[in-house]
């Protein structure tokens, strides 16, 4: 048998073997004091193995095993590479405490972002141009207040929510359901290296490894398991983004979702989920009032100062509601722009939308 000769080697081995079911793995060297001991006792015939572990540490299989637990460690000396392993005190305390957590994760970038606080973004790969804004919005809203913006580096809202933290000059983690050296889809090449660039990379699966239907609900788990919150922009009710709403709910973390039409069926998912619970957020001050740290309420309370065009946008709005056009008249700014200023200011709580319309909150200074 192929026997690991350090304890990072005896790792990697570990999570090549389990890696479809992280738990066993875990569960089968606790009362060893570590995993390349686990690796001798079976060697000795100590340890009685699962059928599926002992199928794939078999030979031929062993010797290709070898070879792959070696190029691994080839890439761990990749500048910028790294891994976590559960017995790490630097593990993530939130991922830890879910049911499955995963052997270990391997990381290209801000390692230290692991244990900052998280909210995740997750929705509909193939969102509605009001979504995408949305969940942008939303994340460099939430960039602002401190937040790591946690999501899947899918298409649709996960790029969305990505990009939205970029913007904002803030941190993000995107959760690979390949490995973390392999972009998918492709053409996220480009958002990979920004996020490289200022964020995190992860992926509990290999150096590699190529995307499996299996792998996205496994990801998923971490990217709930990761963050406090999830919130939810634009969902079917049959989709990989209620199933990451679910299981944020059973690992008990809070759940916002946006409502939209009853007649949308990308609306539909996230309606349910407030059915069964789900904070419905329509701004900002409604992921606010659930946040675990007061530092971020504190922030939040204190919003980072408007740019010159939301300045003149809201300079043409008072108690009595305008619409889009009165305010591309009025200010020459282009309709798209305009719209996704709107979008973004109603997030953080500055305007009200009603029916097309748009009025002034009542929290803007001079306006309570």
């Amino acid at each position: 048998m192929y026997l690991p000769k350090s304890e990072i080697e005896a790792i990697l081995l570990l999570n090549r073997i389990s890696s479809a079911y992280a738990r066993t793995g875990i569960r089968l060297i606790e009362k060893f004091p570590s995993v390349q001991t686990f690796f001798e006792r079976y060697e000795a015939g100590c340890i009685q193995l699962p059928k599926g572990i002992l199928k794939t540490l078999a030979s031929p299989i062993e010797d290709s095993l070898h070879r792959l637990v070696e190029r691994d460690q080839q890439w761990l000396e990749g500048s910028g590479n790294g891994l976590i392993s559960i017995f790490d005190a630097d593990y993530p305390v939130l991922l830890k405490q879910i049911y499955d957590p995963p052997l270990c994760l391997y990381l290209r970038g801000k390692r230290s972002l692991l244990n900052q606080q998280q909210m995740a973004i997750v929705g509909s790969r193939r969102p509605t141009q009001s979504g995408r804004r949305i969940a942008e919005s939303f994340a460099q809203s939430l960039s602002a207040m401190g937040l790591v913006i946690t999501s899947g580096m899918a298409a649709g809202i996960d790029a969305a929510s990505h990009v939205g933290a970029l913007g904002q000059s803030g941190e993000t983690i995107a959760v690979f359901g390949t490995g973390c050296d392999v972009i998918y889809p492709s053409s996220h090449g480009g958002l990979a290296r920004k996020i490289l660039a200022q964020g995190l990379l992860v992926s509990e699966f290999p150096p590699g490894a190529r995307g499996q239907a299996s792998h996205f609900p496994q990801r998923n788990r971490i990217v709930t398991g990761l963050s406090f919150g999830t919130l939810v922009v634009e969902a079917a009710l049959k989709s990989g983004s209620l199933i990451s709403a679910r299981l944020a709910m059973e690992h008990g973390r809070e759940v916002f979702a946006v409502p939209g039409t009853i007649l949308d069926p990308l609306s539909a998912g996230c309606l349910q989920l407030i059915k069964d619970g789900a904070v419905l957020t329509r701004n900002i001050d409604d992921i606010v009032n659930e946040l675990p740290n007061r530092e971020c309420q504190k922030a939040a309370i204190d919003p980072p100062l408007l740019s010159s065009l939301e300045q003149q946008i809201l300079a043409q709005m008072g108690t009595t509601p305008v619409n889009v056009d009165h305010l591309y008249e009025s200010t020459g700014i282009e309709i798209s722009e305009l719209v996704s200023h709107l979008v973004k200011l109603e997030i953080e709580g500055h305007v009200i939308e009603e029916y097309g319309n748009y009025i002034l909150s009542n929290i803007l200074p001079g306006n309570g």
